[in-house]
């Protein structure tokens, strides 16, 4: 969204005609804006400061121009088109593939991870909605959006691993729970050899979910479950 935001402004600053003849802007930020907004780590702090300032950049120049605006912010996003793969969902497989023992905390937060196909239903949703009913739409509007399942951390894990096929290795990883005092007791060294990776295994048991379900946009009438296949090729 940040180099949308500095396209955007160019546009703006350089009074190009085709900016005038805009009517409406959809664009996607993400949730972390929300999940990391008070993050230790310098890696998460900068995160958090480029989806906001690159927010207010496109809402300030809407406002100017008075273009209506919807962001869309959604949560842990998987899929793949083509040879591009995700960053949240292929690196767990990554991981399962490289380690035969995942420890797991017992308890784990919520998740409500987003297919790039549910993800696209809102979008194509939302386009639909301007030309339709423009007039009625709201100057801004902000959605966070996940996918239609609500699920645990771990229990991600065991369906990731129940749908990968026979030949990855990551099928035949074998997750253990631990209890988490003792598995963060364990990893808390980790602290001083990377903030950014420690924080991630704290998010482990937090709950990062609650967000509107894509059942709710009609693109997505199947109201499909996680995992949307394939999972891996």
């Amino acid at each position: 969204i940040w180099l949308f935001a500095d396209f955007l402004k160019n546009l703006y600053e350089n009074k190009v005609t085709l900016i005038k003849n805009i009517k409406a802007i959809i664009t996607c930020s993400s949730s972390s804006i929300i999940t990391k907004r008070f993050a230790n780590n310098n890696f998460d702090k900068k995160l958090y400061s480029k989806l906001k300032n690159a927010e207010n950049q496109i809402s300030e120049i809407c406002k100017n121009l008075g273009i209506k605006l919807t962001i869309i912010r959604p949560t842990l996003i998987y899929g793949q088109v083509g040879n591009y793969r995700d960053k949240n969902i292929s690196q767990i497989i990554k991981i399962m593939n490289c380690s035969p023992i995942i420890p797991l905390p017992r308890n784990t937060g919520l998740r409500q991870p987003i297919h790039s196909i549910q993800l696209a239903g809102v979008f194509l949703n939302y386009t639909k909605k301007y030309y339709e009913k423009y007039d009625y739409a709201p100057i801004k509007e902000i959605i966070e959006v996940g996918g239609n399942s609500i699920i645990s951390y771990t229990k991600m894990i065991l369906l990731i691993k129940e749908n990968l096929p026979k030949y990855n290795l990551g099928k035949y990883c074998i997750i253990i729970p631990i209890p988490n005092r003792i598995f963060y007791f364990f990893l808390s060294p980790l602290i001083l050899i990377s903030p950014k990776f420690y924080e991630s295994i704290l998010r482990l048991t937090a709950d990062l979910s609650g967000f509107k379900k894509s059942k709710n946009f009609k693109y997505d009438s199947k109201a499909q479950s996680f995992p949307l296949l394939p999972l891996s090729k």
